[in-house]
């Protein structure tokens, strides 16, 4: 079938596919009711690069290499296990730039406060990360790489795309399966109106031809069986069946033919056969 035909057998059963429709707007309507809105919170933070040189080389070699290094930090499994353990949000993202002095933090999740905590958990990790490095590299406190919060954690955004999309995919289904239905139900029911009208023409032809009549049980035995013959009776037909061929006639002695013993027999069997139909 062609997209004319479902088309047009859609349109036909429209009531089936605009029921089973509004069945799934319902089920889409239910899902966005219960799903959870998801808050984002977004931080800042600068490098501050130290007032004066130290006298030893810095781990973090300057600003631009401790921005990549904590972005490293961050993103790595250490800090995940110990966010989990603080009861916090483990994924997050941690975006940085080459040649720049800012990294952004992300945090995305289903309670606000929850999303706050996880971004503030992520700068202090990173504040100790840095002045711990440091301090293990030799690097005097005044000669230090620091960190400066240029925008608390705070919830920038709500976001509701994930109860959208579970929407979506219900009435997307939705429709799917209502286009099955409806063009499903009006193939049987075109089957079955040709089959009941097949029915009916064959019956009106059957009715139609004249003399028919179907040949069965007794009225079959009741049709005569044609005849031998116009004029041939039963004693006709054994006297034909009983009369012999005549055998070639027998020589004498002299060479001189001689009538069979055969002869009498015919003839009798002729005349009894004539006195019969006769009678």
């Amino acid at each position: 079938m062609d997209v004319w035909g479902i088309t047009i057998a859609a349109l036909r059963r429209w009531y089936i596919f605009l029921a089973i429709f509004a069945l799934a707007g319902f089920g889409a309507y239910s899902a966005g009711k219960s799903a959870h809105p998801e808050y984002e919170a977004s931080a800042s933070a600068l490098l501050t690069p130290p007032p004066t040189v130290a006298p030893v080389a810095n781990p973090f070699g300057n600003v631009d290499g401790a921005n990549q290094a904590l972005a490293i930090i961050l993103n790595g499994p250490d800090t995940e296990t110990a966010l989990a353990q603080q009861g916090l949000i483990p994924s997050f993202t941690v975006t940085s730039q080459a040649r720049s002095s800012i990294f952004n933090i992300g945090v995305r999740g289903e309670n606000p406060n929850q999303v706050v905590a996880t971004a503030q958990a992520a700068l202090d990790i990173a504040t100790t990360q840095l002045k711990q490095r440091q301090t293990a590299g030799g690097v005097p406190d005044a000669n230090q790489i620091g960190l400066q919060v240029l925008s608390a954690p705070v919830i920038t955004n709500v976001v509701t795309d994930g109860a959208l999309r579970v929407q979506a995919v219900i009435l997307v289904l939705g429709a799917a399966v209502a286009l099955a239905v409806a063009v499903l139900f009006d193939d049987i029911v075109g089957l079955l109106r040709r089959r009941r009208r097949n029915k009916k023409v064959a019956a009106q032809s059957d009715s139609a031809v004249p003399g028919h009549r179907e040949i069965t049980g007794t009225t079959a035995s009741r049709v005569p069986m044609p005849q031998s013959g116009p004029t041939e009776t039963g004693a006709t037909r054994q006297s034909r069946r009983l009369r012999p061929r005549d055998p070639a006639p027998s020589r004498g002695p002299a060479g001189g033919s001689t009538s069979t013993s055969y002869q009498p027999a015919v003839q009798a069997i002729g005349s009894s056969s004539a006195s019969g139909s006769r009678r």
